[in-house]
């Protein structure tokens, strides 16, 4: 098993390894997934579904991790959790597209 060095990103105390830095066989540091809320009222479409989603309160965990550069920079990614007769399904989505879905609820509602 091979040991892996966790490198800290400036100016911070992120202590979670991500993904290792280009080149480099060292860890990145990510912050760990922060878990919101959003909530649908009408029934929703997003990229990945195979068809509109029934509404309701779903947990949105977005992820941040370090990129490799001077300053402080994050690639953040989103994941939307749905529940549906105790299934869960985590969808990656974009911020527009979820941007755009909730604005389409709010329009319709």
């Amino acid at each position: 098993m091979t040991a892996t060095k966790i490198i800290p990103f400036p100016r911070s105390n992120r202590l979670e390894a991500a993904d290792p830095l280009p080149g480099s066989g060292e860890m990145a540091v990510a912050r760990p997934a922060v878990p919101r809320t959003v909530t649908f009222k009408a029934p929703f479409d997003l990229p990945g579904l195979a068809g509109p989603h029934r509404p309701g309160t779903y947990e949105l965990r977005e992820t941040r991790r370090a990129l490799d550069v001077s300053w402080e920079a994050w690639q953040i990614s989103l994941t939307l959790l749905l529940v549906d007769g105790g299934i869960t399904q985590a969808l990656d989505v974009s911020t527009a597209d979820l941007d755009a879905a909730l604005r389409l609820d709010r329009a319709a509602g």
